[in-house]
């Protein structure tokens, strides 16, 4: 009896001591993910840092706000207020506070005035307040380009991950005043939309909190991201410009089988796809010349 006393005793201790370790790593991993979000939010997402870096690109650019529908839009714009546009949008979760992105693109600054938001619900464009509807995210940012646009040059649209439908609506709708759009690792066909059951943890209440709203704004944007694709994605056949895509083979979030989607529904004329071998869904890092080298050729 007492040998199994004691037996029971260390096991009961190791137990302890197991949960103790789980939980001070989870802690740790917890504290990690609030200090780097910290970071972003009250450094990257600066204003005032963020005008600074981009004015070292050229000392005309600028940050700013668009008003649309009760919303504040903030973009920033980059290189001189004339010349066609190349207008950025990005995936989710992210936002314009990303520096290293902008210097990548630095080589186009010669042939394009770069314009890029945050989305809403993304950066500093209504934070926190999600909108799912690819639709309102198309026409908000439609507003903005058109306030933008040089009228002697239609603008130049990429959208990159959840930025692509978006960029493929606004084609959808607003052919006539776009030059071309670019569709970089993309997600239009709903079958083939990407959702991890692990996610649905983002339900429970006091995990959803625990998480900044950047990862709470992406999670809403992603469950509804397949039915969105099924109400915005079956008018594609109606564009009528060119249309660049650049997508990796081995895009685990985006699967490439979506290329056959859009050889699908787009005119063959207007289409050109670039295929990435053994490329992954982070292009702004890992493609970066073969996206530079894609916009810097398209014809003039």
């Amino acid at each position: 009896m007492r040998m199994i006393l004691s037996l029971w005793h260390k096991s009961k201790a190791l137990v302890q001591y197991f949960f103790y370790v789980v939980g001070l790593f989870l802690l740790l991993i917890y504290g990690a993910i609030r200090f780097f979000f910290f970071f972003e939010e009250y450094y990257i997402l600066d204003d005032q840092r963020l005008e600074s870096a981009i004015q070292e690109i050229h000392p005309e650019s600028y940050v700013d706000y668009f008003e649309w529908s009760g919303h504040t839009i903030r973009y920033v714009s980059i290189w001189p207020k004339t010349g066609q546009v190349l207008f950025l949008i990005h995936w989710s979760p992210w936002n314009i506070g990303n520096r290293r992105r902008l210097r990548h693109e630095k080589s186009l600054y010669s042939r394009y005035r770069i314009v890029a938001p945050d989305r809403l619900g993304h950066g500093k464009s209504a934070p926190g307040d999600a909108h799912e509807d690819i639709g309102i995210q198309s026409q908000s940012l439609f507003a903005l380009l058109e306030s933008q646009s040089d009228k002697q040059a239609k603008p130049v649209v990429l959208g990159h991950s959840y930025g692509a439908p978006i960029a493929a609506s606004m084609a959808i709708h607003h052919s006539n005043a776009l030059d071309s759009v670019v569709l970089a690792a993309w997600a239009l066909d709903p079958e083939r939309e990407v959702y991890w059951e692990i996610a649905k943890v983002m339900y429970v209440p006091w995990v959803r909190h625990l998480l900044p709203f950047r990862a709470r704004v992406a999670h809403r944007e992603k469950h509804t991201h397949a039915v969105q694709l099924t109400k915005h994605m079956e008018d594609l056949n109606r564009i009528s410009i060119p249309v660049y895509a650049i997508h990796g083979t081995d895009d685990i979030l985006a699967p490439y089988e979506n290329v056959y989607f859009l050889q699908k529904h787009i005119d063959p004329e207007l289409l050109t796809v670039v295929t990435i071998e053994q490329g992954d869904h982070f292009q702004p890092f890992s493609a970066v010349d073969e996206r530079l080298s894609l916009l810097q050729n398209l014809p003039q």
